[in-house]
């Protein structure tokens, strides 16, 4: 499963500037000792350890939606009122 859009598509967005992605990208390779991008016939293509990665991204970002959806419903009174407001801002 090979997605090189979702390159194309990761500053727009985040809001960051390309360079900044890449600049991101490889201090994680760094920090994993592994590559997680590399370049196949002028176009970047993801490793097996950067398509897992991306996987969980996912994963996690969903999962987050989901607890934001939450919130508001528990604000709303399905859950009870949360004293002070929920106050999560949007990450990316």
């Amino acid at each position: 499963m090979n997605k090189p859009a979702a390159l194309a598509a990761l500053p727009m967005c985040c809001v960051l500037p390309k360079s900044a992605v890449s600049h991101q990208i490889k201090a994680l390779e760094d920090w994993l000792g592994e590559e997680l991008v590399y370049k196949q016939g002028g176009q970047s293509r993801f490793s097996v350890v950067g398509q897992r990665l991306l996987q969980l991204a996912g994963q996690v970002l969903g999962q987050v939606d989901q607890a934001e959806l939450d919130i508001l419903q528990m604000k709303q009174g399905a859950g009870g009122p949360l004293a002070g407001g929920c106050g999560v801002p949007h990450l990316l």
